[in-house]
């Protein structure tokens, strides 16, 4: 698959998201539907804030550094993209539950910090190996 027809299928399931989870927030009452509501929000949430902010990462990365190949931005863009959206879909579950304090903001962050140092230099040693250097 091309880069260009990923992108533009990731474009379209983007916006699919985002109609399913307007769906969601205007037409499922919380208070009726129970799990399967709430499920439904986020669920729908993550795969839409996933989606964009994938996009608009590789927009970004392919704009600043584009010597780098599109697929290893791609693969970039798509776990720090997992990373935010991880981020703010945890923080509304912890407003919702009103465990939300900034403690627990900064142990978020700090583990989420810590996930992505740990992929990034085992990308390092993965490109270093590949290159035949130690």
């Amino acid at each position: 698959m091309s880069v260009q027809r990923y992108l533009l299928t990731l474009g379209g399931a983007t916006i699919v998201c985002f109609l399913a989870w307007g769906m969601v927030l205007f037409r499922i009452d919380p208070e009726t539907s129970g799990f399967i509501g709430h499920f439904s929000f986020y669920a729908s949430l993550f795969l839409a804030l996933g989606g964009l902010a994938t996009l608009l990462g590789f927009s970004t990365r392919y704009l600043f550094f584009g010597k780098e190949t599109p697929f290893r931005i791609i693969t970039i863009s798509m776990r720090q993209a997992l990373w935010i959206t991880l981020f703010i879909i945890i923080s509304l579950l912890l407003l919702s539950q009103e465990l939300f304090v900034w403690w627990s903001v900064i142990l978020l962050v700090m583990g989420l910090g810590l996930l992505e140092y740990f992929f990034l230099t085992q990308s390092q040693k993965f490109h270093d190996r590949k290159a035949g250097t130690n």
